[in-house]
């Protein structure tokens, strides 16, 4: 957690000590409990569902070869009619030729006009298919972190629908010799996403990417721009916007089974508050309390149960604690004035909120909230700290 100090967090009431305050920036890694746990073996498979997607291109190939059956149909009808007027005219032309060369003069027959010739009302271009998608890849994309794949456990299904409803829309922008004509690529590539876990059933069961995408596909200084680089380009630039939107979905699936499923590393950005030696007082406790901290902070991705981490954060606890027995919120000279309380109760909320024991870091961080002092800084800090350990608090009770 950032914790942003703003500058007149810094001006306390009372200069004597304000100067002497000194934040301690440290960051750490923590392994983050799923919010929905899988019970039973840290094992899980990945299965992809094609019928959807191979589905749709089946039927826009089908559509695609009845249009093109459609037109040879119509062509195929239109050449019968063709001969078999040339073959009535040829008749007549027969007749006419031999009463001629008869000796009899008579009118030559005029040839009967051809219907007129079917012509496509539209190019018939080939249809925007979903181009495959390779388990491999997804496989590959999908790492559950906590877990080994394997069978026997958790099965992550994703089903993909792919490439729906895929136009190009026009927008004209500017005007005169600045109009610009902007081509955007409008579709949907919906994915479900559902992890089912033996014993347990479905767990999670979610939607990902739907709703209608856009993409710019570029600007031209003319509408025939675009027509023209359409004619070499268009198939494989849905090919290639595919694979970028494959990729993209891909990365926040895992993302969204690691939250709520694995067991993901992240990091932890806060202080630690110390003092330094000023007006005759000595701190070197606070300093020795804030070095057992830190190495317990640094501790704490270790492992889930934080055992090693907890073991030197209840070290730093108990300096900070011992100090805490001089507090004297009246005196503002006192080595353990309002202001040092406060800081040492931000320190221990955010101690025992790492060690789980949130009891305790509730206490501290109601005490932090209850002293009317800095201007309100411990009070921003100690809400801070609350806030984040709900967020902790909440999937560690997800996971007895």
């Amino acid at each position: 957690m950032k914790k942003i100090l703003l500058f007149t967090s810094l001006l306390f009431a009372g200069a004597a000590i304000a100067q002497n305050v000194q934040d301690q920036k440290i960051a750490f890694n923590y392994i983050q409990l799923p919010s929905d746990p899988i019970k039973g073996p840290k094992v899980y498979s990945v299965e992809l569902n094609h019928d959807k997607y191979l589905a749709a291109n089946e039927d826009s190939l089908e559509a695609y070869e009845a249009k093109i059956m459609l037109a040879e149909s119509q062509l195929v009808t239109w050449i019968e009619q063709k001969r078999k007027i040339d073959q009535a005219y040829l008749l007549e032309m027969d007749k006419w030729q031999k009463t001629v060369n008869a000796g009899t003069p008579t009118a030559q027959p005029v040839k009967p006009p051809y219907p007129e010739m079917p012509t496509l009302k539209e190019e018939l271009e080939e249809p925007i298919l979903t181009t495959d998608i390779s388990e491999g890849i997804v496989d590959g994309a999908i790492q559950l972190e906590g877990f080994t794949k394997g069978d026997g456990g958790a099965v992550i299904k994703i089903e993909f629908e792919g490439l729906k409803n895929a136009t190009v829309e026009q927008k004209v922008t500017g005007t005169g010799a600045a109009m610009k004509y902007e081509f955007y690529a409008k579709y949907e590539m919906p994915v479900s996403v559902t992890v089912e876990v033996p014993g347990q059933g479905i767990i999670i069961n979610e939607n990902v990417n739907h709703g209608q995408k856009s993409q710019l596909i570029n600007k031209y200084d003319s509408e025939y721009g675009f027509q023209y680089w359409r004619i070499d380009n268009y198939n494989d630039y849905w090919v290639t916007l595919q694979q970028q939107e494959l990729n993209s979905i891909l990365a926040t699936i895992n993302n969204m089974i690691n939250d709520k499923c694995g067991f993901p590393t992240k990091s932890y950005a806060t202080e630690i508050y110390t003092i330094k030696k000023h007006k005759g007082h000595n701190y070197n406790d606070l300093i020795d309390a804030y070095t057992k901290a830190k190495s317990g902070y640094d501790l704490i991705y270790k492992d889930i149960s934080k055992s090693d981490a907890i073991a030197k954060l209840k070290k730093a606890c108990a300096i900070w604690e011992k100090a805490l027995a001089e507090s004297d919120l009246n005196d503002n000279k006192a080595r353990i004035n309002d202001k040092v309380t406060a800081l040492i109760y931000v320190n221990l909320a955010e101690a025992y909120m790492w060690m789980n024991e949130w009891s305790q870091a509730d206490n501290y961080i109601q005490k932090a909230q209850m002293i009317n002092t800095a201007a309100g800084k411990y009070k921003r800090e100690s809400e801070d700290v609350e806030q984040f350990m709900n967020y902790l608090k909440d999937r560690h009770l997800a996971n007895q």
